[in-house]
């Protein structure tokens, strides 16, 4: 079970014992109709209050660090965060906003996981950065040795990438 799924079940739970509550049970009715205890009913009730003070439902699933950035950017809906995800994130382009927290945020939107995609990008790219000088400086070499054997220049080839 997910993080999202168990705060959805304590919302659910949350929710009932609340209705139970505003029907006019006790709260000893209502922990034996849930099959549990009076502290746990009593708790339950102090959060489903807590949630309709702060309204803050749509950003549940969320880590601590993306309900952060999402804050700090004044979003306040999961439209608006879609928005955002789509116009502007990118990451390290905010403070603790990295690779991760931005798949969780992707993740989270529903959009697939980028993860590879973007491995298989940085991979091309390490090749192209790493190769280009490597082949520039064999062309480089046998343009200078046109007429000698093969095992020289790569040997000078080595030597040279040697220092």
């Amino acid at each position: 079970m997910n993080m999202a799924e168990v705060i959805q079940r304590k919302k659910d739970r949350c929710e009932f014992a609340e209705k139970l509550k505003s029907e006019g049970y006790t709260l000893k009715q209502i922990a034996e109709k849930m099959g549990r205890s009076t502290t746990q009913v009593s708790q339950y009730l102090k959060y489903a209050k807590y949630l309709k003070l702060n309204k803050k439902d749509w950003d549940y699933g969320l880590s601590v660090r993306a309900k952060n950035i999402l804050e700090t950017h004044g979003i306040t809906s999961k439209e608006k965060a879609l928005e955002f995800y789509n116009l502007c994130a990118k990451p390290h382009r905010f403070r603790n906003f990295g690779i991760k927290t931005y798949n969780e945020l992707g993740e989270w939107l529903g959009f697939p996981d980028l993860q590879s995609e973007r491995t298989e990008i940085q991979i091309a790219r390490a090749k192209e950065i790493l190769l280009k000088p490597i082949v520039n400086k064999l062309v480089e070499f046998s343009k200078a040795i046109a007429g000698e054997d093969a095992k020289l220049v790569i040997g000078r080839a080595y030597q040279s990438f040697q220092k």
